[in-house]
């Protein structure tokens, strides 16, 4: 007998500020105050930073499309100085590529380049490996402050690197999203044993990678809680933009040297593009091939899944700043929102349940492999 879970409500939980992303299908709790007036259709108030769009007055095509989930300030729900092996997220930024803590008992895992999302031909473990104590280089094995994330990722202001958060009625900068986030009616429908769909945008790519967890709703949301019901990646991802356009691809989802012992992470596919050489991380030898502003091929971490224009990429929008590029599908892409399908379990008892993205990327703060930080978004799921 299968069971209909209903009301998925998801949270994003990051530990770093340069990269941003947000859960879209379903919408997560963290997008609450998308409807303010002063966030209407992706609008960005003074204190606060875009999660679709560039402009500060907003209507940008993300922000009016099926991305709209996105607008508000679900992107800025992380946690940020937190690298893999350590107990604690130290809440600084997570620009400085070293470990945030003396003793770390992880050593990176994830070494192979393929796996990698940025600084790939570093040799790993070698001085030139700048982003070896980031999330997606073990992942689940950062430290999490709170599982529905934390109001512009720290209880420290650091506008530089973009942990800000605009204080709202709602939640206010450094609020956790498990104390002051109310679950989320989406009207979303679930069977025991179905495969689902489910999607999230890029705001800032720092690459990395992400998985999907579970936790009854009667239990108290946190990190351990997620831990023990990982759902499974299944079938072919796809890429889907904001015209419809839609474009399935072969997926790389790992299963060695994650936390949970075998849990199933996917990896980022859309590549990053470095805003100059020496923000890529990359062998000395190499940093001359990308130029400040993101000018040259080379500033692209590895090559897309897609065919790139010529030139393969341009500002995200006329008002951004010159680094803020994408492509069709790379860089700081908000031309659409990347889809999986997870398995949900048979044997999934009825009654409530929360669903929690979690995103760590490479580079600056949000879990990856050359940043800090972490993007976990809860969600609730009923079942009946």
């Amino acid at each position: 007998m299968s069971h209909r879970l209903q009301n998925v409500f998801l949270f994003a939980c990051a530990a770093c500020v340069d990269g941003h992303g947000m859960l879209i299908i379903p919408r997560s709790r963290n997008s609450v105050d998308m409807d303010l007036i002063e966030f209407k259709d992706g609008a960005i108030p003074d204190g606060s930073d875009g999660c679709n769009c560039a402009a500060a007055a907003g209507g940008c095509p993300a922000a009016l499309g099926p991305r709209s989930s996105g607008n508000g300030q679900p992107c800025l729900w992380f946690q940020q100085g937190c690298t893999i092996g350590c107990t604690e997220c130290t809440g600084e930024h997570g620009h400085y590529n070293a470990s945030a803590c003396s003793n770390p008992t992880v050593t990176a895992t994830v070494n192979d380049p393929k796996w990698r999302t940025m600084n790939l031909k570093a040799a790993a473990g070698s001085a030139e490996d700048v982003y070896r104590f980031n999330p997606w280089r073990a992942p689940g094995t950062t430290p999490v402050k709170d599982a529905c994330g934390m109001a512009g990722g720290s209880d420290k202001v650091h506008l530089g690197d973009a942990a800000v958060f605009k204080d709202t009625k709602f939640a206010k900068f450094s609020n956790l999203g498990s104390q002051v986030l109310e679950p989320l009616k989406t009207g979303v429908i679930w069977s025991a044993g179905s495969v689902v769909e489910v999607a999230w945008g890029i705001r800032y790519n720092h690459g990395g990678g992400y998985s999907y967890r579970l936790c009854p709703a009667k239990e108290e949301l946190t990190e351990e809680c997620f831990r023990k019901l990982q759902l499974n990646f299944t079938g072919m991802p796809s890429l889907r933009w904001n015209d419809g356009k839609e474009l399935f691809y072969h997926g790389m989802y790992l299963t060695e040297g994650t936390s949970p012992q075998g849990s199933m992470w996917a990896r980022n596919q859309i590549p990053r593009i470095d805003d100059s050489g020496d923000d890529s991380g990359e062998p000395w030898d190499q940093r001359n091939l990308c130029r400040d502003g993101a000018k040259g091929r080379a500033c692209r971490a590895f090559e897309p899944i897609c065919e790139e224009a010529t030139p393969p990429w341009h500002k995200i929008e006329a008002q951004a700043r010159d680094s803020d590029v994408e492509g069709f599908c790379s860089g700081d892409w908000t031309g659409g929102m990347l889809v999986d399908r997870v398995q949900i379990p048979e044997w999934l008892p009825p009654g409530p349940m929360e669903l929690c993205w979690r995103f760590i990327k490479v580079n600056t703060c949000l879990g990856g492999d050359g940043i800090v930080r972490r993007l976990p978004r809860c969600g609730r799921i009923v079942q009946m």
